[in-house]
């Protein structure tokens, strides 16, 4: 039956009883240390072992010693200092997402392509197929080919323009992968996109599946969406829900 439940799990159940926290290093770090803010919002590890992170107030490289920080003044690539999400891709490429805009650079060589999304980008997910997905205003598409990263202050790349996902109406907030296609929360309700098999040779998408949120949670904000073992989950202001999706699905 397919249902929402809202999960009520304690962490320390899922820990081996044999642990303390004697056992683990914490270390802290904060602005003092070069942190442009203490409020993170998305970090992810690159090819060649920094650490990205995402703040209010710009990007910031982490080498275990020292911060390097980037924002609209010192770099001409980001769109915003205010960044919603991170994704190093299967090429290594780092995706960034914006309150007013999207950006991919080349983390070694600092070289960009920017896109014609504009306003907030609030979730980047890369398909099994190498292609790019982004949630903002709408749902948008990028075809990898389409990208030329150039040094921005030199050569500046003409701004690509991704291709907008016309079945979805209003603003996408988070997106997650199954094998039956992308689940997306799109306004106050989930959807999921299956590429048609009719047409490999374009970008062809059938809604297969729609479920309405229930009320408290369609009136909160979703901060993150997961497929796993064959169930959605779902975090929120108000929790951890999950989907089950035994039912078999339709729109």
């Amino acid at each position: 039956m397919m249902r929402f439940l809202l999960v009520c799990v304690l962490l320390m159940c899922a820990m081996p009883s044999t642990a303390s926290i004697t056992d683990y290093v914490v270390k802290q770090w904060n602005i003092k240390d070069g942190l442009p803010s203490q409020s993170l919002k998305s970090v992810v590890q690159d090819n060649q072992g920094y650490m990205w992170l995402g703040t209010q107030f710009g990007l910031s490289r982490f080498d275990g010693n020292t911060f390097t920080n980037y924002n609209t003044q010192n770099s001409l690539f980001l769109p915003s200092n205010g960044i919603n999400k991170l994704l190093i891709d299967g090429e290594g490429l780092l995706w960034i997402g914006t309150k007013n805009g999207l950006v991919v650079i080349d983390p070694e060589k600092l070289t960009a392509q920017e896109f014609n999304i504009k306003g907030p980008v609030r979730d980047i997910l890369e398909d099994s197929q190498g292609s790019i997905w982004i949630a903002a205003n709408g749902l948008y598409y990028i075809d990898r080919g389409q990208i030329e990263l150039r040094d921005q202050l030199n050569n500046p790349s003409p701004i690509v323009n991704a291709t907008a996902i016309t079945q979805i109406v209003g603003s996408v907030s988070k997106m997650a992968l199954s094998p039956e296609g992308i689940w997306l929360v799109n306004d106050r309700n989930l959807l999921r996109l299956t590429q048609s098999a009719s047409d490999f040779s374009k970008l062809r998408l059938e809604l297969t599946a729609k479920v309405a949120l229930p009320d408290r949670l369609a009136q909160t904000i979703v901060h993150d969406l997961s497929f796993l073992n064959g169930n959605l989950y779902l975090a929120s202001e108000l929790g951890a829900y999950f989907l089950d999706l035994d039912d078999e699905l339709r729109p």
